[in-house]
């Protein structure tokens, strides 16, 4: 489907799934531009080696299928960060009407070796539809070198990203630059970004989570569930090493950090704004907005040149690919160069009119 001009190819309808793989072997396929407005089962690729070398970008598609567990389902088996990718991609997902939080998983990737970056995933609600408790991105455990970053989430109706240890924990894990939203009042409890050890855990003990980075997103309109979590809400012995989170932000998420049975992470410079003063921090604000724009305006002073440098952890760059040289918190930098050429030039204004 690509052409070269940036427009999607390919169509697809009335197919029930779109690619699948269950054979031995899954060894660099891509699936690109490609426009699917109904469809029940984006991609399915669980073969006996694994994944690696997939390519899924500039894909647009609806999930309409109320059986559907799972829009993508990925096992990998990489051995760095960008062996398989999904990135670019358009995809809306359905919850259920009922308030239960069951509906589709956007992405089902497990294994290692991933990065799912600079993608809209939009959850909607569908009558009775069930899959499970629905989550932007799930995986069981046992997961190394992976990223989440530049991705947008909104209305997910359980968690956006989910690494849950049930075979395991995770070893260099990469979240950063991503905006979680709601917008009604349902999800308001949830929780945007959580890993951890939760029940059912059937892995070695101890659980690791070693080399985890939770740094420069945002949380909006998370209420009192909480906007990240990094913790071990169960008896088994879990350790955190090496883990980060910072320069997070959370916007009318009141239950802010969950940190349960987690006393070694370190966790520094992730400040909550308040509904009221968010309108005087964003470019533009209002609550369970979907068309909100984060870019920070010079009011935002507990935000501007307040975060930590985590360039050694993520690189420098925000989430308009803008390098950050002076580190703001969340997931832009601050336009220092606008504000900069207007104060010249108001102050060109002043002398000319003293003049």
């Amino acid at each position: 489907g690509d052409a070269g001009d940036g427009l999607q190819h390919f169509k697809l309808t009335n197919y029930l799934q779109g690619y699948v793989n269950t054979s031995t072997d899954c060894r660099n396929v891509r699936i690109s531009y490609v426009w699917a407005p109904s469809i029940s089962v984006i991609l399915y690729a669980s073969p006996t080696n694994g994944v690696k070398g997939l390519e899924l970008d500039h894909v647009t598609a609806i999930v309409t299928d109320i059986t559907t567990d799972g829009a993508t389902t990925v096992n990998c088996s990489g051995t760095g960060y960008d062996d398989s990718s999904c990135h670019h991609c358009d995809f809306s997902v359905p919850y259920d009407t009922d308030g239960s939080g069951f509906g589709s998983d956007c992405f089902q990737w497990n294994g290692s070796g991933y990065s799912i970056h600079d993608n809209f995933i939009r959850g909607y609600p569908l009558i009775n539809a069930r899959g499970n408790h629905q989550d932007g991105q799930q995986a069981s455990g046992n997961g190394s070198y992976l990223k989440f970053y530049n991705n947008i989430f909104i209305d997910i109706a359980n968690y956006g990203i989910f690494l849950e240890a049930y075979s395991g924990g995770y070893n260099h894990v990469l979240i950063y630059n991503n905006l979680g939203l709601s917008t009604y009042s349902r999800a308001s409890s949830s929780v945007f970004i959580v890993a951890g050890t939760s029940g059912g855990f059937a892995g070695t003990i101890p659980c690791v989570f070693n080399d985890i980075v939770i740094a420069n997103n945002m949380s909006v309109n998370f209420g009192s569930g909480g906007g990240m979590a990094l913790n071990n809400v169960t008896s088994t012995t879990t350790n955190f090493t090496n883990c980060y989170i910072e320069n997070n932000v959370f916007v009318d998420s009141t239950g802010g950090l969950v940190l349960d049975g987690n006393s070694t992470t370190t966790v520094i410079n992730n400040v909550s704004v308040t509904n009221a003063t968010a309108p005087s921090y964003f470019s533009n604000y209002t609550r369970y907005n979907t068309d909100n724009d984060y870019h920070l305006l010079a009011g935002a002073s507990a935000l501007i040149g307040t975060g930590i440098d985590a360039s050694t952890l993520i690189g420098s760059l925000d989430k308009d690919g803008s390098t950050r040289l002076i580190w703001d918190i969340g997931i832009y930098i601050f336009n220092r160069s606008f504000i900069e050429k207007t104060t010249r030039r108001n102050v060109v204004k002043r002398l000319l009119i003293n003049r």
